[in-house]
């Protein structure tokens, strides 16, 4: 997952969210996968906010 850019990342009561960028879908999904899976949060949320050009911005909202 090295192709994923980070942009910015925050933490507030349990929720953390971090901002990243990506060349395509398969790859933000993929890294949500991984996330899911490893059982440390109960909540996996995906959100993309933008496309421009070949690069997807996405939030990853994790919830323990």
């Amino acid at each position: 997952f090295s192709n994923l850019e980070l942009t910015g990342i925050t933490y507030t009561n349990g929720q953390l969210t971090i901002n990243r960028a990506a060349p395509d879908e398969a790859l933000i999904m993929g890294y949500a996968e991984r996330l899911r899976d490893n059982g440390r949060f109960k909540r996996v949320i995906v959100s993309v906010t933008e496309k421009t050009g070949e690069v997807m911005s996405f939030t990853l909202t994790l919830i323990k």
